[in-house]
């Protein structure tokens, strides 16, 4: 006899897994393909964007965010949102910190942030519990983007409608989906930075080759006006 224990998997939804998983990797593969270029910053954030609300529809979450920690303070700042119009959203320039201290404080210190439940919070974090109810969010996952050895920005999901499971190979791809990210972010803004640096270096080229020009300038005419009084002279 069977044990009682044991249960038989169901074959529809380990057809539906199989499913799911294979349409990841091809997410993984297509999202690896697209960055390979090095897009630009805005480009990024658009191939983001669809990345995000691809995954939304494959894998049933309701919102998808990318947050860039800001060079010049630290702050944690959003850069894209997926969700539905009628769920409220963070303000423009919000700083993370200032409505998930406990979640961002994880994040910086580059460990991931899974609730099936946001009751799964702990009692220090009463204030990310006030704030993800005043955004309808009941389930999340919040992914570190890490590049060049420091954690350059967040990736999450949530669900607003539904609380939902993490299972170990979702949260895996969505790993490796966040590392994705992060490289093109962390490219891309490496390359801003650098054409930043080249503009200034250019536009200082400029200015003390328009200066030299016109120390030239001025000597060659004190010396043609020289010039003019001695022949006045002779």
């Amino acid at each position: 006899a069977a044990h009682p224990d044991f249960m038989t998997p169901d074959p529809t939804k380990l057809q539906a897994d199989l499913e799911t998983g294979l349409q990841l990797e091809e997410v993984l593969a297509e999202l690896a393909t697209r960055f390979l270029n090095g897009p630009t910053l805005e480009d990024v954030g658009l191939e983001m964007e669809r990345a995000q609300r691809r995954l939304c529809d494959l894998l049933g979450f309701d919102r998808s965010s990318v947050w860039r920690r800001d060079e010049s303070d630290g702050a944690m700042r959003l850069l894209r949102l997926v969700q539905p119009s009628e769920v409220p959203s963070p303000e423009p320039g919000m700083d993370a910190a200032a409505a998930f201290p406990f979640t961002t404080a994880r994040i910086l210190s580059g460990h991931a942030v899974i609730l099936s439940s946001i009751e799964e919070l702990p009692p220090e974090a009463a204030r990310d519990l006030a704030s993800f109810r005043r955004f309808r969010t009941k389930s999340t996952a919040v992914l570190p983007l890490s590049a060049g050895g420091r954690v350059i920005g967040a990736f999450t999901f949530a669900a607003v409608r539904n609380a939902q499971e993490w299972p170990p190979t979702v949260v895996r791809r969505l790993e490796l989906v966040a590392g994705i990210f992060a490289s093109a972010l962390f490219r891309s803004n490496s390359e801003a930075a650098y054409r930043s640096v080249s503009g200034r270096l250019i536009d200082a080229q400029e200015r003390e080759r328009a200066r030299l020009a016109q120390e030239l300038h001025d000597g060659m005419g004190q010396q043609l006006a020289m010039l003019a009084v001695e022949i006045q002279l002779l």
